[in-house]
């Protein structure tokens, strides 16, 4: 199973041990934990650059076409009005901004992960973070604003 001679390498996927080493194992000769190979590692980075990347792609062309409104409510802007509340606003640009922050660290994250076949914990720590603040900021924004 483990075949150095061919050139692979794997990685670790604990945080702790991140160890480096020759073959595909699935598991860390130096701790036990799951391991991955450095090419299938790899091809996650790029999937996850290329989901950042279509987050952006999505969010980008948004935020230039309502911005404009919702920096001004109450008067029409770019043949838009936006009719909410400053208040309503900030929440909805502060949602904008956490979306493109996780696209941002997800493209991020996914380019180290191409560059050097492992992950960054501190990208991946981030997104998560990112992510969370994301979900209750959205989950509060609703709550404040259920009939």
């Amino acid at each position: 199973m483990n075949d150095p001679a061919a050139g692979a390498k794997s990685v670790c996927q604990s945080p702790r041990c991140a160890t480096v080493f020759d073959g595909t194992d699935t598991k860390c000769p130096k701790c036990g934990f799951r391991a991955a190979t450095q090419k299938s590692m790899r091809l996650r980075g790029w999937l996850l650059a290329v989901c950042g990347v279509f987050i952006l792609a999505i969010m980008i062309p948004v935020c230039v076409a309502i911005v404009p409104s919702m920096m001004n409510p109450g008067v029409e802007t770019g043949g838009t009005e936006f009719t909410g509340s400053e208040s309503d606003a900030s929440s909805a640009l502060a949602i904008f901004a956490g979306v493109i922050a996780f696209a941002l660290a997800a493209l991020a994250s996914g380019i180290y992960q191409v560059r050097y076949g492992r992950q960054n914990w501190f990208l991946v720590i981030g997104m998560f973070a990112v992510a969370a603040v994301l979900f209750v900021g959205a989950k509060l924004f609703i709550f404040a604003h259920a009939v």
